[in-house]
């Protein structure tokens, strides 16, 4: 698309403008429409946000509330299924196992360091992104009660690792009193692509009357590839070996050709149960399992400059898998002025996948084929207790402490694809750390209108490296030495974090407030695979403090809504991937700033026709040039007024939906979606001898999704939908491998589907 000029003074006049009509994303009843076509009232949605049952419209925070309607109107499946329909929410989704998360551009651009998410990611009170390997499961929507998405630092309730935000899905619990069953099936075909289907149920028992249920989830997923493998083969020559470094050589040897269609397949199984019981009135228990699997055949990612766009020539396949085991018990018992709440979660995490390592060691130790081979097994476990007030006083409080304990064995492997028994060098390493926390918030009422919050959290963190086992065949010289380290190295860290606001009720449909919230990211570790003395042992901490007015309005006698927020992010010491010649570490990169406008919209234009708006205009930048080390000049190093990485400046989203009166059964709905995200970059600077002007560019896109529903039987529901109706090759992520090639995912081609839905 061509580039304007002036498109920074135009997208912040688009900022006012949409301020000014717009309204929050918001639930909307899904009755069926009768005779009276005058639009309906929308419905209030209480959210945990704040740890207490609030309503949304009255909460002092930027958050957004996604309902289990809402998700299946817009045949949401996963979490990069749903991001775009929430402000400032974003991700680097590069498929299977190598998704990240993104709130208001403050990214997790670190390298394989320890705690380094900036968004905290919950299934209830559990959290799922503390260990040291994890990023965001793409965990399954189905059976949800609603996803709450955090907007700004949520230190104070959440911790080190929601300096940018939490996502929340809201399961629903089990019912008392209520049989339930129901079970979806879909079958979608992608162009140029294989077909993909899922089958999901869920059974909900009584088991006791008033005291003990059970409710049982459990879904299949298979998404077809649509990546064509197309690496033709070749022949290696031999390496003559290198004494003096202690290098041998290797013989010629030739790599088989890769040639498959539609590569890069996945699948993931899962399963949810959840026991509930309530021996009494005042007191609740929850006991929960979740496990999920997911296995994918191969990347996401193509070289359009070398092969097609949806084409990949890399030398080896790319598999990987990801399985979770998580139990949590949660227990609440209700005191009259207060409620207790205790919350045990743990969590076991396997991981493995491959990545190509073509020229990733230098004097040819690791020719075409070659992968690297990283294996993770971690557990950890959380405990938290909070005792929170409960009473119509105009003193409202919140106390809590917190317990987290992890061990990581994690590992490194080289070897050739075509004889992975050679291994020709690994490393295994042991990472085990401890954090607690003591944290509160209190509000005080001034008036009936006017309320203040203060709240503080105080977080100890301490984390142990080693022992380290390294093997290499053959010893070569910049390697670590051959054997066991027993070194023990230990980091330890204390990140208070603190939250300040002022709201006020100013009419019955319009709340204003001022929030201050400070967000902290503890430091942690490098793995210094090639023991090179530029990269250091260790990273420092890094900041930020997030300032935000936000207004929270209804009008037209509640059918049309306004929720937008002014935000300003000044983020210190920030944590950053840096490359020295040949060795990638995380290091701190000194200070940048975010500022902008998030606006959410809802209409009921009429009973039968509503419109949904939400969108994000910033600007986010480097405050200083990032001196990594001024004896090596890299060129990749950020300078003051880069844009900051994979941060696009404008994403809007508009959805409109009309509702078909209902004829007996035939009752249904038509939908439509467009997503438009500007263009963002990758790289701070280009690669030398590559012109430093010159950086990674995504281009803006559009997407633009279709869907029908209607009712063909009693009980059933059955859907039709098209995603990517216009096949965009929209770019999401471009990445420079070790060889030097440049790589990029795209959004899945246009998709065309069915689902069917059965109630009991």
């Amino acid at each position: 698309m061509t580039r304007h000029k002036h498109r920074k003074r135009d997208a912040w006049l688009a900022a006012a403008i949409a301020a000014a009509l717009a309204a929050p994303t918001y639930a909307v009843a899904q009755d069926e429409a009768d005779d009276d076509d005058a639009p309906r009232m929308l419905e209030e949605v209480l959210v945990t946000a704040t740890k207490r049952a609030t309503n949304l419209q009255t909460t002092a925070l930027s958050v957004s509330a996604l309902t289990g309607a809402q998700l299946q109107d817009a045949s949401a499946a996963d979490f990069a299924s749903f991001y775009r329909l929430v402000p400032g929410l974003s991700i680097l989704d590069r498929g299977p196992h190598q998704t990240k998360t993104t709130i208001r551009g403050i990214e997790n651009k670190t390298h394989g360091s320890y705690n380094n998410n900036t968004v905290g990611v919950y299934v209830d009170d559990i959290p799922v992104t503390l260990l040291p390997s994890s990023q965001a499961l793409n965990l399954s929507l189905y059976d949800l009660e609603r996803i709450e998405v955090l907007r700004g630092p949520q230190g104070t309730l959440y911790g080190a690792s929601s300096m940018a935000g939490t996502v929340k899905y809201v399961t629903n619990k089990p019912r008392m009193n209520e049989y339930e069953a129901n079970a979806q099936a879909m079958l979608a075909t992608t162009d140029g692509g294989d077909p993909s289907y899922s089958v999901e149920t869920m059974v909900n028992i009584p088991l006791v009357q008033d005291q003990l249920a059970a409710r049982i989830v459990a879904y299949y997923r298979k998404d077809g590839g649509w990546i064509d493998k197309v690496f033709p083969g070749m022949d290696v020559p031999a390496m003559d070996p290198i004494p003096e470094l202690g290098i041998a050589g290797y013989d010629a040897y030739t790599l088989p050709s890769l040639e498959e269609k539609n590569a890069n397949s996945r699948e993931l199984t899962g399963m949810r149960a959840m026991l509930k019981w309530e021996p009494t009135d005042k007191l609740s228990i929850i006991g929960t399992i979740l496990y999920e699997d997911s296995q994918a055949d191969d990347t996401w990612a193509s070289q359009p400059q070398l092969y097609g766009e949806l084409e990949d020539g890399s030398t080896i396949k790319y598999p990987s898998f990801d399985k979770n085991w998580i139990y949590s018990l949660v227990a609440e018992y209700d005191f009259g002025g207060a409620s207790f709440y205790s919350s045990t979660n743990y969590i076991d995490r396997e991981k493995d996948l491959i990545q190509a390592w073509d020229n990733g060691f230098p004097f040819g130790l690791s020719p075409p084929g070659t992968e690297l081979h990283p294996m993770t097994e971690a557990w950890g476990l959380s405990q938290e207790f909070r005792l929170v007030s409960q009473n119509d006083s105009r003193l409202n409080w919140l106390v809590g402490a917190w317990y987290f304990k992890f061990h990581d064995e994690s590992s490194n492997r080289s070897r050739l694809q075509i004889m992975p028994e050679l291994t020709n060098w690994g490393q295994i390493f042991n990472t085990k750390g401890e954090q607690w926390a003591l944290f509160g918030e209190v509000s005080w009422d001034f008036t009936d209108k006017l309320t203040g919050t203060f709240g503080y959290r105080y977080s100890d963190f301490e984390q142990s490296d080693g022992p380290t086992v390294t093997f290499v065949e053959p010893t070569a010289v910049f390697f670590p030495p051959y054997g066991v380290d027993p070194t023990i190295t230990t980091y330890e860290d204390s990140v208070p974090s603190m939250k300040f606001d002022i709201s006020y009720q100013a009419t019955d449909n319009v709340f204003l407030y001022a929030l201050a919230s400070e967000g902290v990211r503890v430091g942690g570790f490098n793995k210094n695979i090639l023991n090179d003395p530029r990269a250091p042992d260790q990273f420092s901490s890094d900041s930020l403090w997030n300032y935000e007015l936000g207004s929270k309005a209804t009008f037209m006698d509640g059918t049309l809504q306004l929720n937008t927020t002014l935000f300003y992010v000044d983020w210190s010491n920030m944590q950053n991937k840096i490359s020295l010649s040949g060795v990638t570490f995380t290091g701190n990169a000194g200070e940048s700033h975010i500022a902008g406008l998030e606006f959410e919209t809802v209409v009921n234009a009429t009973d039968r026709l509503t419109f949904w708006g939400s969108g994000t205009f910033r600007e986010a930048m480097l405050d200083e040039d990032m001196v990594v080390d001024p004896s090596v000049a890299t060129g990749t190093e950020g300078k003051e007024g880069d844009r900051l990485l994979n941060v696009p400046n404008i994403t809007l989203s508009l959805a409109g939906e009309y509702r078909f009166a209902s004829l007996d059964q035939w009752g249904g709905a038509l939908r439509a979606d467009v997503n438009y995200v500007s263009d963002s970059y990758t790289r701070f600077r280009a690669d030398p001898p590559a012109d430093p002007s010159e950086r990674a560019r995504l281009d803006d896109y559009v997407l633009v999704n279709l869907r029908g529903r209607f009712q063909p039987f009693k009980n059933w529901n059955a859907e039709l939908f098209v995603t990517n109706l216009f096949d965009t090759r929209a770019e999401v992520d471009i990445l420079l491998r070790a060889d030097g090639v440049e790589t990029t995912t795209y959004v899945r081609p246009r998709t065309i589907g069915v689902q069917m839905q059965y109630n009991y």
